[in-house]
């Protein structure tokens, strides 16, 4: 058989693809049909990711819970992504308990990212907790796990200003600018990436 016209059997990363596609352009009753008619082996971490991901842009809490349930009795749920999506739909919906309680189990597994303290220093913000975001900075510049770049040094700052910390805001964006010199010098940058990033990091101040 011609090479080009070889039928291959799906994959999970496969139907996970369909599945989003699916979702984006159907919506989410049709996502949910094609999700409950594949078959149990194809069900694998990055479909039960998707269909997280797909309730919470819908903004359902009480659908997207138990695909992380079920992710924690497949043991696939170590990974920061599927806390990361819980999380963020907790902040989006002002589920602060759930939030708070979600974070703590994440502690004990040491199952964070840099986007993980995104999303809190964001959740933060919005409820105007100034101590919660300073603790959360203070946090970030010692942790082993994260990159304290300019991009979390411009998050860390916009938290800051957000909740009227103009003085906390302005030390941290002067920490991004001195990471991006300190790129730039090293030959990282171009001139222009420089200069577009330093506009970016100035329009916090």
């Amino acid at each position: 058989m011609d090479e080009r016209h070889k039928i291959y059997p799906l994959s999970i990363a496969d139907v996970a693809t369909r599945l989003n596609l699916i979702f984006r352009v159907h919506g989410l009753e049709q996502a949910e049909s094609y999700f409950n008619n594949i078959p149990q082996k194809l069900k694998g971490f990055g479909v039960y990711l998707t269909l997280l991901n797909c309730y919470a842009r819908e903004k359902s809490v009480e659908k997207a819970e138990p695909v992380m349930l079920k992710l924690k009795d497949m043991g696939l749920s170590d990974s920061p992504l599927s806390y990361n999506i819980l999380m963020n739909l907790y902040y989006q919906t002002g589920s602060k308990e759930k939030l708070d309680a979600l974070v703590q189990e994440m502690d004990e597994k040491s199952c964070y990212d840099n986007y993980s303290f995104t999303i809190l220093l964001s959740a933060y913000a919005a409820a105007s907790d100034s101590k919660a975001i300073d603790k959360i900075v203070n946090r970030m510049e010692v942790d082993p796990k994260i990159i304290w770049d300019c991009s979390t040094c411009a998050i860390a700052a916009d938290g800051y200003l957000k909740v009227g910390l103009v003085e906390n805001g302005r030390e941290t964006v002067e920490q991004a600018e001195e990471f991006i010199r300190s790129l730039r010098a090293e030959g990282i940058f171009t001139a222009v990436v420089h200069n577009k990033l330093l506009d970016y990091i100035k329009a916090k101040k």
